[in-house]
């Protein structure tokens, strides 16, 4: 069995509608908040496939991912 080696990510990306982001924490706040690494929050509420895919690629654009990232 090959065993998986994780090592921490240095920055959370999150996208999405208002599953992602809200008035209250969701399920990216949590995650950003359990890793304590920087944490930018794409989410909005209403937000479809093709804001997502252009939040993806300006995020992308700006801030360059890499393998150290979560996104």
């Amino acid at each position: 069995m090959k065993k998986l080696i994780t090592k921490k990510p240095k920055r959370f990306f999150a996208f999405g509608c208002s599953f992602t982001q809200w008035s209250w924490p969701t399920w990216a706040h949590i995650i950003a908040y359990d890793l304590e690494i920087p944490f930018y929050n794409y989410g909005r509420p209403g937000a479809g496939n093709l804001y997502i895919f252009n939040s993806i690629m300006q995020a992308d654009t700006y801030y360059n991912f890499n393998s150290d990232d979560l996104i």
